[in-house]
């Protein structure tokens, strides 16, 4: 599953990326990277048994419901 996750997110470096010879993906697209990493984890599991065929309906679309999204409320300072 390691391997597969880091094959997912070596998948996610673009041709920009290899000429600033940049390692990983850029930061902005973190959350791309982090949906490619987990269907691959996921579809591993699978493979291997830890997971039922099941975890594979609708995965792409159920991985990207279930990803957390910084959802801030506005903050409002009060003057003294």
């Amino acid at each position: 599953m390691i391997l597969d996750a880091a094959n997912a997110l070596a998948g996610m470096i673009t041709g920009a990326d290899l000429e600033q010879t940049a390692v990983y993906p850029e930061l902005r697209r973190i959350r791309d990277c982090s949906h490619a990493v987990a269907c691959s984890v996921i579809r591993s599991a699978v493979e291997e048994g830890h997971a039922t065929a099941a975890a594979l309906k609708n995965l792409e679309e159920t991985v990207q419901q279930a990803m957390w999204f910084p959802d801030y409320l506005p903050v409002h300072l009060d003057s003294p």
